[in-house]
């Protein structure tokens, strides 16, 4: 063992008994590696507010010691938070798979540390990610006895179906400052209500009450955004500012990040664009019923392609779910259980499935999980139902799909609200085994909720898990990078893109690829979803396919690239098809029309794109180099066919590379970029 630096102690548990989940396996051997840091200066004086990016451990599985496998961490993990007053940090390795010893190695402001050996057999002897009843015919030797018996076979079998997309990574860090000791709903308390990711995973909504009290005590609820990562700062946005008197909950993040849905005085669902980003910032109507005495429409989720809002409306009766168009218009019912209280629907990624919180009868009946599809077609399902005095409240998908999160806890209707109410993840395809996974129990993380509001939610990309008690909490990225996408057909994608355009006419044919990079080399699989008529997806080549029919009017499809850590990215395709006109003129009613080819790209020579029609607008399509220079210009009415030779200004062939396009018809415009080989 390398000698350690002089002003770094660092220890752990080197014996470990593991499970994929991440969960408690066997007495006396932890299941987490949590390891300990402590750092000073020369001078023996700790060394405080030390970075987390600065103190990391790498991880080598010994040859000849078995399979042992590290779950879900990229080459560098980081501590879990900064250094404290006392130098003091720690870093969590939450999942192993395998059998067998690991050499870790620890690293301090750049400076290598030294390394040390440990032990983990785990539940997963075959090292899938996941305990199932066909481990093999051999467990690890969990109890640690020199053996290999039925008692390590037994202690396996308690955690099928326990897999490694259960564990929660990293450190809950404080988003807010908000006050702990108030009395509930005065000012500068949290706010009655979940809590919401950005699409680009950079901020998150949620209520605090702020204002004047009223009579009773309460302020109103208003709708805030703060950042995700410390690193961006600590500053509250102030949202909504409805009157004194009135209340806003729920503030649901659109899809393409531009606008949020919330419900105000529990009667009536709302949309307001974001300043900075939507053109329009007014409040815009979406679905209203009942009355102060009576609330009607609240807990709104906008769908996955941002054009539906599925909520909780209570019309004389029971409450059920509902869907509306985010538009506005008729309200389609989706449960009916005759004493359901339906509350809190979530999506899931796909569109196709609705999870949400439900009580039957009073409310000192326990919450449970359910489902609905969202078409409407088919009666709920119930997903995970607690132990007797428990709730699973506040269900949501992880971004993949793979999981559902809630929150769990003691019900307690009483005066003295319980504390014990802790983040929970299972697996909704499980049916003969719906055994939840604890995560980010009061007793390790300091995190509890007065209710069961918890309202754990993965980041879009799938790497942190943030809630919500009387404070809004994330998690710090602490496990395998997300995959990015880099191209959407023509189009360049950047890591803040979460929605792209493009204008087909009626009866063209689309074909065009996606490709996405995982910086640590991760294998990607690649989902199209909300494919309308005509539409295919290839996962394999990453192609997809429309023949576009009619009518003229706008579809909406969802790009998704997956690893198998969770990590995940998103973006949705806008598809505005026009009827009219195409180049040459308008196609004749249930005519076909021809295809219109782009590209090629990579190309040798010429590259073709089609100007959006314009009627009496001149496009143009320009080219350049990547240091900025422009290369070429071409000019063309819009709607016709931009073709560029390959040539340079002064007329001769451009060299191979990257080259980057953009081009313009009135305020349409699009850019991307091409590769150029010879």
């Amino acid at each position: 063992m390398a000698p350690t630096l002089g002003n770094v102690s660092w220890s752990f548990h080197d014996s470990l008994t593991a499970c994929p989940a991440g969960d408690s396996v066997y007495d006396g051997h932890p299941a987490r590696l949590r390891v300990s840091v402590v750092y000073e200066d020369g001078n023996c004086n700790p060394r405080a507010a030390v970075p987390p990016e600065s103190i990391w451990v790498t991880t080598q599985p010994l040859s000849g010691f078995g399979n042992l496998v590290v779950n879900d961490q990229g080459p560098n993990i980081y501590a879990d938070d900064s250094t404290d007053a006392g130098g003091f940090t720690r870093v969590t390795i939450p999942s192993f798979s395998g059998c067998g010893k690991l050499r870790i190695r620890l690293y301090v402001s750049g400076a290598y540390a030294g390394y040390r050996d440990l032990m983990a057999p785990t539940t997963d002897p075959d090292a899938d990610g996941r305990t199932t009843p066909s481990e093999g015919a051999l467990p690890c030797d969990l109890n640690y006895d020199g053996q290999l018996t039925t008692a390590d076979a037994l202690i396996e079998g308690a955690h099928v179906p326990d897999w490694h997309r259960n564990a929660l990574f990293g450190t809950m860090v404080r988003r807010t400052s908000l006050c702990e000791t108030c009395a509930a709903e005065s000012t500068g308390t949290i706010g009655e209500s979940e809590l919401f990711w950005s699409p680009d995973g950079k901020r998150i909504a949620f209520t605090i009450h702020s204002g004047a009290v009223d009579g009773a005590g309460v302020a109103p609820c208003k709708v805030f955004l703060c950042r995700s990562d410390p690193l961006e700062g600590n500053t509250l946005t102030q949202f909504t500012f409805p009157d004194s008197n009135l209340h806003d909950y729920d503030p649901s993040w659109s899809p393409a990040g531009h606008e949020i849905a919330f419900d105000r005085e529990d009667r009536r669902i709302l949309r307001k664009g974001i300043p900075g980003i939507a053109a329009d910032t007014s409040l815009i109507l979406v679905t209203a019923s009942g009355n102060a005495e009576n609330p009607g429409d609240v807990t709104p989720a906008i769908s996955p392609d941002g054009q539906w809002v599925a909520f909780s409306r209570r019309d004389g009766g029971p409450r059920h779910l509902y869907k509306v168009p985010i538009s506005g218009g008729v309200a389609t019912q989706l449960t009916s259980e005759s004493d359901g209280v339906d509350f809190y629907p979530q999506w899931s990624p796909d569109g196709t499935w609705i999870t949400f919180d439900r009580q039957n009868g009073s409310s000192d009946q326990p919450h449970r999980v359910y489902k609905v599809r969202a078409a409407g077609d088919s009666l709920p399902e119930a997903v995970y139902d607690p132990a007797s005095g428990k709730d699973a409240a506040t269900p949501a998908f992880s971004p993949d799909g793979a999981i559902i999160l809630f929150g769990s806890g003691t019900h307690d209707t009483g005066l003295n609200p319980p504390r014990d109410v802790i983040t929970r993840t299972f697996d909704p395809l499980q049916q003969s085994i719906k055994r939840p996974i604890a995560n980010y129990d009061a007793s390790t993380f300091a995190v509890t909720g007065p209710d069961p509001v918890l309202s754990p939610r993965l980041s879009p990309d799938g790497t942190r898990l943030a809630l919500r008690s009387k404070q809004i909490w994330a998690v710090r990225r602490n496990m395998s990078q997300p995959p990015q996408f880099t191209n959407i057909g023509s189009h360049v994608i950047a890591d803040s893109i979460v929605v792209v355009g493009d204008s087909p006419y009626v009866g063209d044919s689309l074909n065009f690829t996606i490709l996405a990079t995982d910086t640590e080399g991760d294998p990607l699989t690649y989902q199209a979803f909300l494919l309308k008529e005509g539409m295919s997806f290839d996962p394999t080549s990453r192609t997809f396919a429309w023949r576009v029919p009619g009518p003229a009017g706008t579809r909406y499809v969802k790009f998704m690239v997956t690893t198998p850590s969770g990590g995940t990215d998103a973006v949705l395709d806008k598809f505005v098809v026009a009827a009219c006109c195409r180049p040459g003129g308008a196609a004749p009613a249930g005519a076909i029309a021809l295809e219109r080819p782009e590209g090629p790209n990579p190309t040798t020579g010429q590259f073709t794109l089609w100007s959006e029609f314009q009627r009496g607008v001149t496009a143009s399509l320009s080219i350049f180099a990547i240091a900025g220079r422009r290369v070429a210009m071409i000019r063309g009415p819009a709607g016709k066919r931009l073709l560029w030779d390959g040539n340079g200004p002064s007329g001769s062939r451009a060299p191979p590379g990257i080259y980057l396009y953009r081009m313009e018809a009135g305020a349409a415009r699009r850019e991307g970029h091409v590769v150029v080989v010879r």
